[in-house]
């Protein structure tokens, strides 16, 4: 991976006079969470220097800072403060990879994919929670969504169940500190999801035989495929469809029209419902990951292929285009 590595003193001193003054605060905060916890092997805090088995912990923690956080930022002057995960090494390069969780004072990258010949996928980004009281709820979002609990139990010789528990327990208590800072000195940004250029997202992540928007010749068969097997009446355009073409069963996934959200499971019926009733806010992932919800538990089918790093984007892309159509 050619990236440039920094210390953490040497990135914050790029960030505004105020941010880094949080920085510091915010990195004893962190050293106080940790001090108790017995998962210090696997703990990596900004330029630590007595770390139980690494002489190189404070590499790693930069490395991980880079790997995530800097690859895809989810806002400005974002400060890394705490690396909980370990190191996979592949056989080609013997380059570094991080597994695990990587929390800044906004948002928690998780990273557990890699790929053996290049760069890793990009991580996965949640934004911290803005209520204490939403901190649960947000912990058990991130245990369900990270996929690598068995090699990293397996690693440390654990049982399963009794490490995601205790590394969650500790990640829980470490975002309750930083909540807790920011409610105190106002620190937390206020985030506002950016726009999102369906031709240049499909482009950029490869998905054109995934997403495919209804005013481009090219797609024309696949959307009237979509269109048959989906029940969708003749007077209506598919503005977007999010699916897949198996050889077997035909089209499945999420087809999106001026009046209607439609949605088809492989093998099954269509729903539709209409778009006066969908609330796009409500737009969201199954606890397993395997489908989205939306108004409740109306269950959403798509391509499970769509890989996780840019899952909530599409997320967040169906849920645009759909405020879209409703004007």
């Amino acid at each position: 991976m050619h990236m440039e590595i920094s210390t953490w003193q040497h990135y914050v001193g790029t960030l505004p006079a105020n941010i880094q003054q949080h920085a510091e605060a915010l990195r004893q905060s962190m050293v106080r969470v940790c001090q108790d916890s017995h998962l210090d092997g696997c703990t990596f805090l900004p330029d630590q220097t007595n770390h139980v088995e690494f002489e190189d912990a404070a590499l790693v923690f930069s490395e991980a800072f880079a790997q995530t956080l800097l690859r895809k930022p989810l806002t400005q002057h974002e400060i890394p403060l705490l690396y909980l995960g370990y190191h996979l090494a592949t056989r080609f390069t013997g380059t570094r990879y991080v597994h695990g969780f990587l929390l800044s004072d906004q948002a928690v990258y998780m990273q557990d994919d890699f790929s053996v010949m290049g760069e890793a996928p990009l991580p996965q980004v949640f934004a911290l929670p803005r209520n204490p009281q939403d901190i649960p709820a947000f912990i058990q979002q991130l245990g369900q969504r990270f996929k690598g609990w068995k090699d990293w139990a397996k690693l440390e010789d654990a049982d399963v169940d009794t490490w995601q528990r205790e590394v969650l327990a500790l990640l829980q208590s470490a975002i309750a500190t930083v909540l807790a800072y920011h409610q105190q000195h106002g620190s937390q940004q206020t985030l506002q999801p950016q726009t999102i250029d369906l031709a240049k997202f499909v482009a950029a992540h490869g998905l054109g035989e995934t997403i495919r928007a209804g005013n481009l010749p090219e797609n024309a068969k696949k959307l009237d495929k979509v269109s048959a097997k989906f029940r969708i009446p003749a007077g209506e355009a598919i503005h977007l469809a999010i699916a897949d073409f198996p050889f077997l069963g035909g089209p499945y996934g999420i087809a999106l029209t001026a009046s209607a959200l439609y949605t088809k499971d492989l093998m099954e019926d269509p729903l539709r419902l209409p778009l006066s009733d969908v609330d796009e806010r409500t737009l969201r992932y199954s606890d397993d990951g395997k489908e989205m919800r939306i108004n409740g538990d109306t269950p959403l089918f798509f391509p499970n292929h769509i890989k996780s790093a840019v899952r909530d984007e599409v997320l967040e892309l169906l849920r645009q285009q759909i405020r879209l159509l409703k004007g």
